[in-house]
C-alpha cells in the first residue's frame, strides 16, 4: 500500500440503551508506504467527545511502525502521545499529558513486550522507566525499572487543588523523588532496591504484595532520618495545649469501635522498620526497630528497640481485633 492519508474526519458512535455517545472529529491521520519488514510513519490528530461521561479533549500521535512479514511481531519507534481531557464542559482544563517511548517491541510468537526509554510527563510530575514482559497471552509476568526525578509535592498538590497541610516548617514538602526495580505477575508485586527521598529523609528496603489486592504486605525499610516536627501544625503562640484525659471504661470501648476493624482484621503483614534517628516534640530517639506482623487479628510490634538520649528502650505493643 503506498500510503493513506485522511483530513477533516469525523466518526460517531452511539449506544442508545447505555445512553452513550463518543464522537472523533477533526480526524487528520497520515500513513506512509506499508511495506512488511520496513518502517513507515504514522501520524494522527484528533477531537474527542462523549456525553455519558460528558468528557472532551484533543489526542496527537506520531511513531513509526514495522510488521514483521509473519505479522506476528510489530516494532514501534520514537512514540510520542499527547492527549489533553476536560472532564467536563464547564470544568476547568487538565494540563496535557505526554508519553514518549523510545522503542515498543512486540512478539505474538513469543508472547513478549519489551518498553524502552518511557517517558510520562504531566503537571509537575515526571515518570521514566523501562519495562519487559513475559506469557503476555498465557501467564502475564513483568520487571523493569522505575524512575520518578525530583519534583516538588507542595507544587503538584496546588495543581491538584489539594490543600496544603499546616507545618510548622514552609519548606517542607518541596523535594521528592524515587527509584524503585520492580517485577510481578497479574497479583504479585515486588518492588526491590526502593529508593525514595522526602526533603532531608531517605528511605531504602523492599516491599512485596503477594496478592494484589487484598491488605497483605512484607517489607524491610531503613531511614536514616526524620524531624516529625517539621512536618507538625505550628504552635499555636500564647496557647498552651491542655492534655486530654486518657479514655477509658465507656469512652475506651468507644474509642475501639470508630477503628476499621474489618480492614484490621484482614491485615497480613511482616516487616521491618528500622529509623537511624528520629525526632518529635524535641524529643529525640535513635536506633529504632520496629518489627510488625499482623495476621488473623492479631497485630504485633516485637520486640520493639530504640536509644533515648543516655539510655534504651525496649517492649512490646500488641491489638487484638479478632
Amino acid at each position: 500500500m503506498d500510503g493513506l492519508s485522511l483530513t477533516n474526519s469525523r466518526l460517531d458512535w452511539t449506544d442508545a440503551q447505555a445512553k452513550q455517545h463518543v464522537t472523533l472529529s477533526d480526524i487528520e491521520l497520515s500513513l506512509g508506504a506499508v511495506a512488511l519488514d520496513q518502517a513507515f510513519p504514522l501520524k494522527t490528530s484528533l477531537n474527542f467527545s462523549s456525553r455519558q461521561p460528558e468528557a472532551n479533549g484533543t489526542l496527537n500521535l506520531a511513531t513509526d511502525i514495522t510488521l514483521a512479514d509473519t505479522l506476528q511481531q510489530v516494532s514501534l519507534k520514537n512514540l510520542k502521545l499527547e492527549t489533553q481531557l476536560n472532564p467536563a464542559a464547564k470544568a476547568k482544563p487538565l494540563p496535557p499529558v505526554t508519553l514518549q517511548l523510545a522503542s515498543l517491541e512486540l512478539d505474538l510468537g513469543k508472547e513478549s513486550l519489551q518498553g524502552n526509554k518511557l517517558q510520562v510527563a504531566a503537571y509537575n510530575l515526571k515518570l521514566q522507566g523501562d519495562v519487559a514482559a513475559q506469557k503476555i497471552l498465557s501467564a502475564p509476568s513483568y520487571q523493569g525499572q522505575l524512575k520518578v526525578p525530583p519534583f516538588s509535592l507542595r507544587e503538584l498538590m496546588k495543581q491538584l487543588g489539594i490543600a496544603l497541610p499546616a507545618t510548622a516548617d514552609a519548606k517542607v514538602l518541596q523535594h521528592v523523588e524515587l527509584l524503585s526495580h520492580f517485577q510481578g505477575t497479574t497479583n504479585k508485586l515486588k518492588l526491590d532496591k526502593l529508593h525514595v527521598k522526602l526533603d532531608d529523609s531517605t528511605l531504602t528496603g523492599n516491599v512485596v504484595l503477594p496478592r494484589l489486592g487484598k491488605p497483605a504486605a512484607q517489607y524491610t525499610f531503613a531511614v536514616d532520618t526524620i524531624d516529625a516536627d517539621r512536618y507538625l501544625p505550628p504552635p499555636t503562640e500564647g496557647k498552651a495545649a491542655k492534655a486530654k484525659p486518657a479514655p477509658s471504661g465507656s469512652g475506651a470501648a468507644a474509642a475501639t469501635s470508630q477503628l476499621p476493624l474489618e480492614l484490621l482484621r484482614s491485615l497480613e503483614l511482616n516487616g521491618r522498620l528500622k529509623i537511624d534517628q528520629f525526632k518529635i516534640s524535641n524529643l529525640r530517639a535513635s536506633k529504632i526497630f520496629l518489627p510488625t506482623t499482623a495476621k488473623k487479628g492479631i497485630i504485633q510490634l516485637s520486640p520493639i528497640s530504640a536509644k533515648l538520649y543516655d539510655g534504651s528502650y525496649q517492649g512490646n505493643i500488641s491489638l487484638n481485633v479478632q
